[in-house]
């Protein structure tokens, strides 16, 4: 995959290369984007409305990890994640490579105990 961009705007481009073997073993790969045209990584110069927007985004995504009853010592038992490891596996990938989404959904489960507690999360950036 290759992000072709101009500055710090979104990119001109998007060119996704899926390897005809990735589709044989996994038939029903599906992939999808989320391209937004404001800056979401930092809150300079980003307008207040946003950065509560975000800030909620993030509470209720947390909140609905707990609500599942993902704890940061069973997320790595969860579909997503066991798929995940799967996949990684088909390619020899070591065993200390984790997906996105794994290590996006142990950060969150890790914060999940400060929500749990009725306290704000703390998600940092929305990248991992």
């Amino acid at each position: 995959m290759s992000l072709s961009t101009v500055s710090n705007t979104l990119p001109s481009f998007l060119h996704i290369k899926i390897s005809p073997d990735v589709l044989q073993a996994f038939p029903q790969t599906k992939v999808s984007f989320l391209l937004l045209s404001t800056a979401v990584l930092s809150k300079k110069n980003q307008p207040k409305e946003m950065q509560n927007y975000l800030s909620n985004l993030k509470q209720r995504s947390v909140q609905q990890i707990v609500d599942q009853g993902i704890t940061e010592k069973s997320y790595a038992e969860t579909r997503v994640c066991q798929s995940w490891r799967t996949v990684f596996s088909s390619f020899q990938a070591g065993d200390d490579k984790k997906s996105t989404i794994e290590n996006l959904l142990r950060r969150a489960s890790k914060e999940g105990v400060k929500v749990a507690e009725g306290k704000k999360a703390d998600m940092g950036l929305l990248t991992v």
